[in-house]
Parts: structure tokens; sequence; C-alpha cells
């Protein structure tokens, strides 16, 4: 799993402080987030990258985390065994509908709901 830190994160000017400084520094963090992605990081999801660069997970106390990229078709089960081990913590992925419905009509086990955006 690789997981976003102040590390990764560029440091960047805040027009409000007029002083430069980690985005993740001296956060605390509220809630555990893991996203199991369909596809590798790319413009697809464009929408979460800018999330992660505008620190919009950090400032709601969001620490996320993002499971590895897997093969097709095995996004559910990975979201199933990693909210299973860590229950505490909120897991979700993202997943082609032609690939959902059938997996989980296979393996009615994997517990998992589809939600549309």
């Amino acid at each position: 799993m690789w997981r976003l830190s102040s590390a990764t994160l560029r440091e960047r000017k805040t027009s409000s402080t007029n002083r430069v400084g980690s985005t993740l520094k001296g956060k605390r963090f509220k809630h555990a987030l893991a996203l199991q992605l369909d596809y590798y990081m790319s413009p697809q999801f464009a929408g979460v990258a800018s999330a992660l660069v505008n620190d919009n997970y950090g400032t709601k106390g969001i620490d996320i985390s993002f499971l590895p990229t897997c093969p097709v078709g095995h996004e559910q089960a990975n979201v199933r065994k990693y909210q299973d081990a860590n229950p505490d913590g909120v897991t979700m992925g993202t997943i082609e509908q032609n690939i959902f419905v059938p997996t989980l009509a296979a393996n009615p086990g994997l517990k998992t709901t589809a939600v549309a955006s």
C-alpha cells in the first residue's frame, strides 16, 4: 500500500499566512480511509488527486491511504479483506459495474455495496 505523507506532498506557500509549511504537519486524524482504485492514479481520478494536493482530506481529519493496484476483478476482494482487517476505518473502492455485479453474484460473501456518483 502506498501512503501520502508530508514527505510526498510538495511544500507550498500558503497565501493566508504567507509562510511555507508541510500540508500535513501537525494534523490529528480522526478518520482512516483506505481507497482501492481500479486503475493507476490517472486523470480518471482527478478529483481524488486534486483533493490530495490541496489537503482537503487532511483538513477534514481524514487520513487517506491507497491499497495496491490489483488485477481486474480483484478489487472487491481486496476491499473486503482490508476492511475485515481494519474494522475501525472505512475502506472504499472503485470498480466498473460490469465487473462488480458478476463478481458479487459469484461471491456474495464479499458483502460489498455499489454506490454511483
